[in-house]
């Protein structure tokens, strides 16, 4: 078995130049979001990039620290950006210092960097294996892979409400986390915040393939919110009924509904004659959990076109991934024409 990588143990000083350096290169919000999902940095604890660059960085930076990508998350990262920008003024010196020798770009199918019209860069797929081993992907836009195939991406509209009288949702990790795969996945997101059940038309625009829940359930009710944001419970029927209306007069077929709640498995079943595929939770659903497997489910969704296979997987990888989650694939329920399982 080959011996994990041993980290660069970093001065106080050359934490803060490798965190000024890499947020000096990857200044874009997608790049810095493409360059931490090559090393494996986990989706959910992805900062929100477009709103404080500076923030976003000390909180990656932190969380490496902390551990979230061993063995060697300072020596991973440095070598990963070195892959793309291998003559950085203050990166190169850096790795230097530390006895790591970057090789020069890579040649491969596709430059991991493209200009773009206002002379920045953009990042193309790539990933990182084995600690220090860049593999450059395809481009995500099928127009630049050459001959590939243009399926049509899926469409999710996703539909969130976190009222203020109920404990806070962490909608918004939930929502970064469908974006962060959709960047690098062929499917397209649009959303509808601080919602209420009026709101819901809103996918007659959009035309989604997937509509996906993001509220609290309560006594066979989802909570949406009302005019001042205070919580209002809404009867599952009623949410049926508009859909129904909206398969029947105006043609939406809903490949999947994703009820992302507590208790949503309780009022599934009211929901399958309105989508192909209802996926829903019995009992809790810790905001942790409910991230973890959003993600899975997208990134699976993207390789296996079935919504209902793609729950099973994401929750049997979230389930053994994180300790805490180990019911997730007990506690979901599927159910399409066929049946439950």
């Amino acid at each position: 078995m080959a011996t994990p990588p041993r980290d660069i143990l970093l001065t106080g000083d050359d934490r803060f130049e490798l965190m000024s350096g890499i947020s000096a290169a990857f200044r874009r919000p997608e790049n810095a979001e493409r360059l931490l999902m090559m090393i494996g940095f986990p989706a959910m604890r992805m900062p929100n990039f477009n709103l404080n660059m500076t923030r976003a960085w000390n909180e990656v930076f932190t969380d490496l620290e902390n551990g979230i990508l061993p063995p060697a998350p300072y020596r991973t990262i440095l070598l990963a950006a070195l892959r793309v920008y291998s003559d950085h003024p203050v990166l190169r010196p850096l790795a230097k210092r530390y006895g790591l020798a970057p090789a020069g770009r890579p040649r491969a199918v596709a430059d991991p960097v493209a200009q773009s019209a206002d002379g920045d860069s953009t990042l193309h797929n790539a990933s990182v294996h084995g600690g220090d081993t860049l593999r450059v992907d395809a481009p995500s836009d099928p127009e630049k892979r050459g001959s590939v195939s243009l399926d049509p991406p899926v469409g999710v509209h996703v539909f969130a409400a976190s009222p203020s009288d109920r404990v806070l949702l962490r909608a918004s990790a939930e929502l970064r986390a469908i974006q962060t795969v959709a960047r690098y996945r062929n499917i397209t997101v649009t959303l509808s915040t601080a919602t209420n059940l009026l709101d819901l038309q809103e996918v007659l625009t959009t035309r989604p393939r997937i509509l996906h829940l993001s509220t609290h359930g309560e006594s066979g009710c989802l909570v949406f919110e009302d005019a001042l944001g205070e919580a209002v419970l809404v009867q599952a029927n009623d949410l049926v009924g508009l859909l129904s209306t909206y398969r029947e007069r105006a043609g939406l077929r809903l490949n999947g509904l994703v009820l992302n709640s507590c208790d949503s498995a309780a009022i599934a079943e009211q929901f399958r004659g309105v989508a192909d595929v209802v996926v829903a939770h019995r009992g809790q659903l810790d905001d942790e959990c409910a991230i973890a497997f959003v993600q899975n489910l997208y990134e699976t969704l993207s390789q296996v076109p079935d919504l209902a296979s793609a729950a099973w997987i994401a929750a049997e990888q979230v389930s053994r991934a994180i300790g805490s989650c180990a019911r997730t694939v007990t506690n979901l329920v599927v159910l399409s024409g066929a049946g439950a399982r």
